[in-house]
């Protein structure tokens, strides 16, 4: 019973790797073929050019147009202004502890202030 069991799925192993080969070989192997009912519905005759004695210069079809001049002038890039940001105070102080703690008993005081970066051309 295992050697069936092990010979059948050796066989669908094959099976499905000659398959998957058959695909790469033949991608449209189990598609339906379009089927073409004439060569020549698809064919079509590209007209020649039209001889220049059928267009006549003075027809009401042709139709001429004013020129179009442009004129304008080279002008120079604005060049960056590099502008530093003026970093100036926005808070009072605060106090957020001690510096240090000698012997048991806290000494100094740490202040801070939060300074923000302004725009100089704001002020």
């Amino acid at each position: 019973m295992t050697r069936i069991l092990a010979l059948s799925t050796l066989a669908t192993g094959a099976t499905a790797f000659a398959l998957v080969g058959y695909m790469q070989y033949d991608p449209l192997a189990f598609t339906t073929p379009a089927v073409v009912e004439s060569e020549a519905a698809h064919a079509r005759t590209v007209p020649e050019r039209a001889p220049e004695s059928l267009i006549e210069p003075d027809s009401p079809v042709v139709m001429e147009l004013p020129d179009v001049v442009i004129m304008g002038r080279w002008s120079e890039r604005p060049r960056a202004v590099s502008v530093e940001p003026v970093v100036a105070p926005c808070s009072p102080w605060r106090e957020l502890g001690f510096t240090y703690i000698e012997n048991g008993e806290a000494l100094g005081t740490q202040r801070v202030r939060q300074l923000c970066a302004m725009d100089p051309l704001t002020r």
